[in-house]
């Protein structure tokens, strides 16, 4: 009974890698050059700038907190940076980068400050930060930044010697290994569980689980930013239009990876393969030649999707749970009757 519900939850918890198996056998057969090194480096290189407001708001999630402006502050942290670097005080490339970053850090202190101790909710208040910040991008750089030193590109463009592998890939798959690290070994990653599990009971435990869900607010900001970056770095400039109206797409990806919107529950592996079959069907659609019209259309079918599955995981989690305990208490009763 045991090893075969461990078998059932060990297959819920990895159902997106099940669906991502599946999509890409589906995709290698009736899907021309999608069965390539190329293709699949194509896959990942594509995924390095979006991946990072995917872990931002894992992290978010996880907490049981939202962050809608990330899609904001992925124009806004890399257009401060630029404008440092560029127009306003000539900074060199690299304290730009990290002016970038910090902004992106700053935007989500600010969010936490406001969501966990003024009490503002989080959903709204997210909401405006990114009408807002969109606002400014928009009129900071109506006509975008371009001949960006190759410095600040670095870690967007920058492809290894004798490979094709651009370091991006590097960048974007080694934060998620440490995220994981972080959130399944540390005290820290387990009190930010905990916290979204039950804020009451974490707080009675002695967590302080303010600071927890403002740091989730920091560190959503930061990776924005730094998505940002490397999106500047594959495109060469900044434009005020980045990440404009893909902050659903950053919901579906998680969603689908069993990060839970109640939170407490979920991973940063499930948020990983989420992100994964979220880019290999734009992958797929793209080397269909679909209309691009329809693409949104099918973003919003996904979104869809991604909430009724979530909530299929968890009738089917309670369902495990119910036949587990009524196991148990049959066990109990035939041990009491002998």
């Amino acid at each position: 009974m045991n090893r075969s519900r461990n078998l059932y939850v060990f297959m819920l918890d990895n159902f997106i890698w099940v669906l991502l198996l599946i999509l890409v056998v589906v995709a290698a057969l009736f899907v021309p050059k999608f069965f390539s090194v190329r293709n699949f480096l194509n896959i990942l290189y594509h995924s390095t700038a979006f991946s990072m407001m995917v872990l931002g708001m894992t992290f978010c999630l996880l907490v049981g907190q939202f962050d809608l402006s990330i899609e904001s502050v992925y124009a806004f942290g890399p257009a401060i940076g630029a404008l440092f670097m560029l127009e306003w005080f000539h900074v060199s490339p690299v304290i730009a980068i990290f002016i970038t970053i910090f902004v992106g850090a700053g935007i989500g202190l600010i969010n936490g400050i406001m969501a966990v101790k003024v009490g503002v909710n989080a959903f709204l208040q997210t909401l405006c930060t990114l009408i807002i910040l969109r606002g400014v991008v928009l009129y900071l750089i109506p006509q975008g930044l371009y001949e960006i030193p190759s410095a600040y590109l670095f870690m967007g463009e920058y492809v290894i010697p004798g490979t094709r592998i651009p370091i991006a890939i590097f960048i974007f798959l080694s934060l998620f290994v440490v995220a994981h690290f972080v959130i399944t070994r540390t005290p820290f990653g387990k009190n930010l569980i905990a916290s979204g599990s039950n804020q009451r009971a974490a707080f009675m435990a002695g967590i302080d689980t303010d600071t927890l869900r403002i740091w989730a607010f920091i560190i959503s900001g930061a990776l924005a930013a730094l998505g940002g970056l490397l999106l500047v770095g594959r495109m060469g400039s900044v434009t005020n239009s980045m990440g404009d109206g893909a902050i659903l797409e950053v919901f579906a990806a998680a969603v689908l990876g069993g990060v839970s919107l109640d939170g407490g529950k979920g991973s940063i592996t499930g948020a990983l393969g989420g992100l994964l079959f979220l880019s290999t069907i734009s992958n797929v659609l793209s080397l269909w030649g679909l209309n691009p019209f329809l693409v949104a259309a099918i973003q919003g079918f996904i979104l869809l999707m991604a909430v009724i599955i979530e909530n299929c995981r968890e009738k089917l989690y309670g369902l495990l749970m119910r036949q587990e305990m009524g196991g148990v208490k049959h066990e109990n009763q035939q041990r009491a009757s002998a």
